[in-house]
């Protein structure tokens, strides 16, 4: 796992241990800390006590070690982020993630959004709900220039801080200084989100009165935050335990055809967004 620090992770990983306890297996839990070379050594040391095989949310851009582990039998699913080598994959659609976040926004009037997310080329999964959102806009020739996005800087977990709250701190900062100032602001997951929502509220922003707030992920936070969150449902528990029981099935009968599976997302409304201030 990336980090265990999100909740949207924690979910994830339910899904797996509840499955893999059904079937009478065990979980070793890695957390990376968003290190990508942390997560080359780890999987390179599971290999070497000889687990029954993988589940990997991945962080990094190249995949081709893992590849002679496949060849020699070594089961393995990915799922969350795309893949470039062969296997069995849970994913996610996150275009028509982004695309439902942009639709709900610009049909409620607004027409000054800003997008604000962790380094957005570092993640397929970010590029792909930037693609869908800008689509989205467009549908309705909605202007969205590079200066409407925000990307936090310097992706590190540390022991003190949760990077997505302190993402929050500094999108908040960022917001408040622009001008004119967006009408609505869609986050690139629940976390960061709730750390915006908060900062905004020591700044006297109300939301959604002066900004509308918008997520992606629907952890269980998101809906007791007040105002509570409108989001995206990425399917966190299904997706952990769909990977786990292809893995199973994998394990049982290695001769299975690879399977390609990807989730649809939901819209959630909530309190957090409505039309924007007169």
């Amino acid at each position: 796992m990336p980090t265990i620090t999100n909740p949207y992770y924690t979910m994830l990983v339910k899904g797996i241990e509840e499955t893999a306890s059904k079937n009478h297996y065990d979980l070793f839990l890695c957390s990376v800390n968003r290190d990508a070379k942390k997560e080359k050594n780890f999987i390179e040391s599971l290999i070497q006590k000889q687990v029954a095989g993988i589940i990997l949310a991945s962080i990094r851009g190249n995949h081709d070690f893992l590849e002679q582990y496949q060849q020699s039998g070594f089961h393995m699913v990915f799922m969350d982020q795309s893949i470039s080598i062969p296997g069995d994959r849970i994913t996610f659609n996150f275009y028509q993630g982004g695309y439902l976040a942009g639709r709900h926004l610009v049909e409620l009037g607004h027409r000054h959004i800003a997008f604000v997310s962790s380094p957005i080329n570092t993640r397929y999964s970010r590029r792909e709900v930037l693609r869908g959102f800008t689509d989205a806009l467009a549908k309705d020739q909605i202007p969205f220039s590079p200066d409407s996005i925000i990307e936090g800087v310097h992706e590190i977990e540390t022991s003190t801080e949760v990077y997505e709250y302190k993402n929050g701190k500094y999108f908040a900062k960022r917001l408040l200084q622009s001008s004119p100032r967006p009408t609505a602001v869609f986050c690139i997951n629940d976390m960061t989100a709730l750390s915006l929502l908060h900062h905004l509220q020591q700044a006297n922003i109300h939301v959604p009165k002066d900004m509308s707030l918008m997520g992606f992920d629907n952890i269980p936070l998101s809906e007791i935050s007040y105002p509570s969150l409108t989001t995206i449902d990425q399917s966190a528990y299904k997706i952990g335990a769909l990977a786990c029981s292809t893995l199973l099935d994998k394990i049982t009968n290695p001769t299975l055809p690879s399977v390609d599976i990807s989730l649809e997302p939901s819209l959630i409304i909530r309190s957090s967004t409505g039309a924007p201030p007169k």
